[in-house]
């Protein structure tokens, strides 16, 4: 049996001012997004620890003017980070908002870790960032996007950590898969008006983490 391949032409995207690129990023630098966002400012809210949100808060400031790359023989690959300043790819500039931030104490923190099923330390931990978001959302704070800044210990236990033998043995016994955090707290926000991401990785660095200091 013979089988014929067909190589594809990478695919043109469009972005802001008409322009063309087969590379989302390339495109983004040059021309910036498609349809951006009306007004020049994303507001950003932190639920973290007091330590966790003040990282956070120094993280944007520190990307704020760019990163160099560092790579200078895969440049195409690996570009300099432009900022998050007015600048960069998305025309707009991003600041945390001191209004809508909400801190987590370490005794919520520590009472989780305490919790010994994995499924019950995931589900309690999901019920205090959603009456953190909640939380925001009733003190009148118009946040464009919130950012939980979940300290170490935390995603150790509900984010990195696996059920014991015994429960994963009784999950794959009833066909169940181990409970996420993430898909669960997303189920549980999906009406909120808030976009919701975890800064367990910040999309375009390596792995960063806030740890308790």
């Amino acid at each position: 049996m013979m089988f014929k391949s067909r190589i594809f032409e990478e695919p043109v995207l469009e972005f802001g001012d008409g322009g063309q690129s087969p590379d989302p990023r390339q495109g983004l630098r040059e021309y910036g997004p498609l349809q951006p966002k009306a007004g020049d400012l994303v507001r950003i809210g932190v639920i973290g620890t007091e330590d966790t949100v003040e990282g956070f808060s120094e993280f944007i400031e520190e990307v704020a003017d760019g990163i160099e790359s560092g790579n200078e023989k895969l440049i195409n690959l690996n570009p300099d980070f432009p900022g998050l300043s007015n600048q960069n790819p998305f025309r707009c500039r991003f600041e945390v908002q001191s209004d809508a931030t909400v801190l987590v104490s370490k005794r919520q923190i520590n009472e989780i870790r305490k919790i010994a099923k994995h499924e019950d330390a995931v589900r309690t931990a999901v019920d205090l960032m959603a009456a953190q978001i909640a939380a925001i959302a009733e003190s009148g704070a118009k946040p464009d996007v919130i950012v939980l800044a979940l300290p170490l210990l935390l995603i150790e236990k509900v984010v990195n950590a696996k059920s014991d033998p015994e429960e994963e043995a009784a999950e794959e016994d009833a066909g169940d898969e181990p409970l996420n955090f993430r898909d669960l707290l997303k189920a549980r926000v999906l009406t909120s008006m808030f976009l919701v991401r975890s800064s367990g990785q910040i999309p375009g660095t390596t792995r960063r983490s806030f740890p308790e200091r």
